[in-house]
């Protein structure tokens, strides 16, 4: 066994180094991964920047910049864990993906996405190992994916921890700083106050350097908001001692205690309530500043042009502004605007707090569908989410708590997401609508049909005109085709002489007048005499093997010749409506072609019937001559016999008769059907003499003359054989087609077949005449 003896992590790095052989393995791996990632999670596209507006089925996603970076990027990540694998270098590697997994930390992934991820994976594996992708070899990965993927999220879960604590530790921090502001201020008034000031300064270094090194954030908050209190306790007896002396101290103190009182009461607020609550009441407390949409607005925007100058162009009241304009944010067009987009934040805040969910959902999908044509991405969403988050922090202060602020980026999360699902969904129903209107405009039409003929027919000799038209067009296309046509014989495709011949006049009017006739019927209505009208063309049409592209060939010189007749009036829904009933027609012809054909074959069958007659018929003649007896049973099968052929006679006349009807020669499919008749009954002839031939021992053994039985089956084979040359046809040649899936390409496959017979039956023939000569001259010698 090729993985026998070998380790996991063996099996693992040799299969991948044969992933490594596929020219260009990177690229190819990572799109066949990521199309199965969102073949089998479709949700999983919206975490990736790359997907923009485009859906998982969208080849131009799979063929952009940002895609094959990425993709490339994992694939070559893999191929980094896979090598440190091979080195037996497992710290590294378990430092490896715990970084991995904190630069995705943000996305907040779940077990379920990993499994996801995990299950493209090895389909990628299977299908870039072919045969070679072993049930060993499918466990190694999936027990190597297994520890990718605890080790991410691990890591993950290390820097959100790592976040929760840099968020509490500028908590704190910020109410250490306004402490220390109080520290300056009593140290203006009071210069003993200095000195404790540095000591407490001194102690505030102590505990941030000992908070860099804590493991827990449960230690260090608990120490940290201890320390902070004291310091605060100390600040507010140090500048109870100094009230005394200086009144503006004690406006000051009265104001911080205010702060600490405010920021003691948010914390307990927040315990216990959900992040739609606490999103709701720090709203409320937005709302409760004066021209709050005015100053909320304001801020948003600025803090948007100062991330991203470029997205001014999106809106039109920046058109003639830079984006730090003061006047720009007094403009009657900035004020309308930014208004409105914190009232539609107040709004969306509103339905919150009624937990009327379907109606937010509806009113965000609505507010994505009418921002789909600015072909907003998932970029300029998160640029959005800083902006807003910067203006709660703004207008909140000390009430934008970190618990707050988690709460909003939530919240957010859930209005971008459906704000973009209804920016695509609305691009989706827009493309379908005009999808549907082209569709519409382009609509078959039987009275445009019927307008542009009636303009066609208002030419004078408009058969001759649309005739010479069409015929030229068809053989500019294709000049070989000439040898489908009776009056071409002797011509060349650019021959003058031929479109100006009678013969080419006689069959263009035809047609041209056919085309009217079936116009005619469309225009009455008549679909079932029009169905009928063309199957009978197809079947007359059998003998020439018409397959698709000749009727294409045809539709295409048609629609020519009526836009160079009708002029400007051609216009695409006429053309797309001719082509429509020409569709048709081509169709409805080539299943009379097909019928045709059964009919035909039915016909040899028949003749096979008439075969068994024949046989039985040339026996029964030789064995009465030698027993009387026979004459009787004789007589019965004579009749079958002339039965059978009577029939056949009348079916080959049948095919005469249409073929005299017709200037054609070896083109007739009368001609073509007498041609397979007549093969067919100098083959069965054959068969019969050759069979008789086998009874001779029978019939020598009733007492009959050996010579004379001799000379009746040369007579019988001689005979058969002028009766197949009477019936043979020719059969017509069609120049440079290759195609014998044509409709009326096996009815033609099988007279050549029995032709061939034909030629091999005559060669026996030959070889059996020459060899009763010789039995002949022996009978006459031993009678003698």
């Amino acid at each position: 066994m090729p993985g026998e003896g070998k380790t996991k992590e063996q099996l693992v790095v040799d299969s991948w180094a044969k992933v490594t052989e596929i020219p260009d393995y990177e690229k190819a791996a990572g799109e066949m991964l990521f199309r199965r990632l969102f073949e089998t999670s479709p949700e999983m596209l919206s975490l990736f920047t790359f997907s923009g507006k485009h859906s998982a089925a969208d080849n131009e996603m799979y063929k952009s910049y940002q895609f094959t970076k990425h993709s490339t990027a994992v694939i070559s990540a893999v191929s980094g864990a896979v090598d440190l694998l091979g080195q037996e270098d497992m710290e590294t590697l378990v430092a490896v993906l715990k970084d991995l997994g904190a630069r995705h930390a943000s996305l907040h992934l779940q077990q379920t996405h990993y499994d996801y991820v995990g299950e493209a994976l090895i389909f990628t594996l299977e299908k870039a190992l072919g045969a070679s992708f072993t049930t060993e070899i499918e466990d190694s990965w999936l027990a190597l994916y297994e520890t990718i993927a605890d080790q991410m999220m691990l890591g993950a879960d290390e820097q959100l921890r790592r976040q929760a604590e840099e968020e509490k530790e500028a908590e704190a921090s910020d109410i250490i700083a306004k402490s220390f502001v109080l520290f300056e201020v009593a140290a203006k008034t009071d210069p003993n106050i200095a000195e404790q000031n540095r000591q407490i300064a001194a102690q505030k270094q102590v505990f941030e350097a000992k908070a860099t090194k804590r493991n827990t954030l449960e230690e260090y908050d608990d120490e940290l908001t201890r320390k902070a209190s004291n310091l605060i306790c100390q600040s507010f007896s140090k500048i109870e001692e100094t009230v005394n002396l200086d009144p503006m101290i004690a406006e000051r103190n009265r104001q911080i205690a205010e702060q600490k009182e405010l920021f003691e009461k948010q914390r307990s607020s927040e315990e216990g309530k959900s992040e739609n609550e606490i999103v709701v009441e720090s709203w409320d407390k937005i709302k409760a500043i004066p021209n709050y949409p005015n100053i909320a607005g304001e801020l948003l925007f600025r803090r948007v042009f100062e991330l991203s100058p470029e997205v001014a162009t999106l809106f039109q009241f920046a058109e003639g502004y830079i984006t730090n304009d003061d006047a720009m944010f007094k403009s009657n067009l900035f004020l309308k605007h930014s208004t409105a987009v914190i009232s539609s934040v107040t709004a969306a805040v509103n339905l919150l707090e009624a937990g009327d969910m379907d109606s937010l959902v509806s009113m965000l999908k609505d507010l994505g569908a009418r921002h789909a044509r600015f072909d907003l991405g998932e970029e300029h969403y998160n640029l959005l989410r800083e902006s807003l988050l910067f203006t709660l922090e703004k207008m909140l202060g000390i009430a934008f708590s970190s618990r707050v602020k988690e709460s909003w980026v939530t919240v957010y999360t859930t209005i971008s997401e459906n704000m973009l699902l209804g920016s695509r969904q609305y691009a989706y129903s827009k493309a379908s609508e005009e999808k549907k209107e082209e569709a519409e405009r382009n609509e078959p039409s039987i009275e445009l049909v019927s307008s542009s003929w009636a303009k066609v027919k208002e030419v004078p000799e408009y058969e001759k005109n649309l005739g010479q038209l069409m015929f030229r067009r068809i053989f500019d296309l294709q000049p070989d085709a000439t040898a489908f046509f009776p009056f071409a014989e002797g011509y060349s495709f650019d021959d003058e002489e031929m479109y100006e011949s009678i013969m080419f006049e006689k069959h263009i009017v035809g047609v041209v007048l056919s085309i009217d006739a079936a116009v005619g019927l469309l225009e009455n209505g008549d679909m079932k005499g029009l169905d009928g009208a063309l199957r009978d063309l197809g079947a007359r049409h059998v003998a020439f093997g018409l397959n698709k592209s000749d009727y294409d060939l045809v539709g295409e010189a048609l629609l020519f010749s009526l836009r160079e007749i009708v002029g400007s009036g051609f216009d695409t829904r006429t053309k797309n409506s001719w082509a429509g009933v020409y569709a048709f027609i081509a169709d409805t012809m080539m299943q009379g072609t097909t019928e045709s054909v059964e009919r035909i074959a039915e016909s040899v069958n028949n003749v096979d019937a008439a075969d068994l007659v024949s046989k039985s018929f040339l026996l029964t003649e030789a064995a009465a001559i030698a027993d009387p007896t026979v004459a009787k049973e004789n007589r019965k099968i004579a009749e079958q016999k002339k039965a059978y052929d009577a029939r056949v006679a009348n079916l080959i006349d049948e095919k005469s008769r249409k073929a005299e009807t017709k200037p054609t020669k070896a083109h007739s499919s009368a001609a073509q059907d007498a041609a397979a008749f007549g093969s067919e009954d100098f083959s069965l002839a054959a068969v019969a003499a050759t069979k008789s031939s086998m009874a001779l021992p029978s019939l020598t053994r009733s007492g009959f003359s050996r010579l004379k039985v001799l000379v009746l089956l040369l007579l019988t084979a001689i005979g058969a054989f002028i009766i197949g040359l009477s019936y043979r046809a020719p059969i017509p040649a069609r120049n440079n087609q290759s195609d014998v899936l044509s409709t009326g390409r096996p009815i033609i496959d099988e007279i050549e077949e029995l032709q061939n017979e034909v030629k091999a039956l005559e060669k026996d023939f030959k070889t059996r005449a020459k060899t009763l000569k010789s039995k002949l001259s022996q009978l006459k010698k031993a009678k003698k």
